[in-house]
């Protein structure tokens, strides 16, 4: 059975690993024909992006995980939702009640460990990018995911204007024009 799926990016990259999640996104933007999303934090509109989609994956570093884990989100009734920030489980729940979306949604936490002002990875997260983008890939093949039309990458801004889509030549997927090597230093 193939799903439509949509794969959403949640963190600041200026924030050292809390881009994580970025740079997997990234990753399989050049390997799979899935619906991707890049943004700062979560706000209440994206619930309607999500409702035509059969699966929806969150993926975000997270400071207290020791491991990588791949978990079921649960909808959670729309508390606060309605202000600037909202979770992966409110936004499946908003999502529900006013767009209708009955898919399949998971969250990807990705163990991070430095979150100083400063863009790139540091080698540990790296690390688990690496280790995310190889589980995240295996499940979107078990699943048949696709996008239901070839594959789309859009980063969207806090406040979600100035759309804009991002092409294989700029993530440096084979066969495009560019080859971008490694963004992110290795520092620890």
């Amino acid at each position: 059975m193939i799903m439509r799926a949509m794969l959403i990016a949640i963190g600041n990259r200026e924030r050292r690993d809390d881009g994580v999640a970025h740079t997997v996104l990234e990753s399989l933007a050049c390997r799979h024909a899935v619906e991707l999303r890049s943004v700062l934090q979560l706000a209440p509109e994206i619930a309607d992006d999500i409702a035509g989609y059969d699966l929806v994956i969150f993926l975000d570093a997270d400071a207290r995980a020791s491991e990588l884990s791949i978990q079921t989100v649960d909808p959670s009734p729309a508390n606060g939702v309605f202000t600037h920030v909202a979770g992966p489980a409110e936004i499946v729940g908003l999502a529900g009640v006013l767009f209708g979306f009955k898919g399949r949604a998971l969250l990807c936490r990705i163990p991070a460990y430095d979150f100083s002002w400063e863009e790139g990875l540091s080698r540990r997260s790296r690390k688990r990018a690496l280790e995310a983008t190889v589980r995240l890939e295996s499940l979107l093949d078990d699943l048949g995911a696709t996008a239901g039309g070839g594959n789309s990458f859009e980063e969207v801004p806090y406040a979600r204007q100035n759309f804009s889509r991002l092409d294989p030549v700029r993530l440096g997927c084979p066969g495009s024009d560019s080859d971008l090597k490694t963004r992110d230093r290795e520092v620890d």
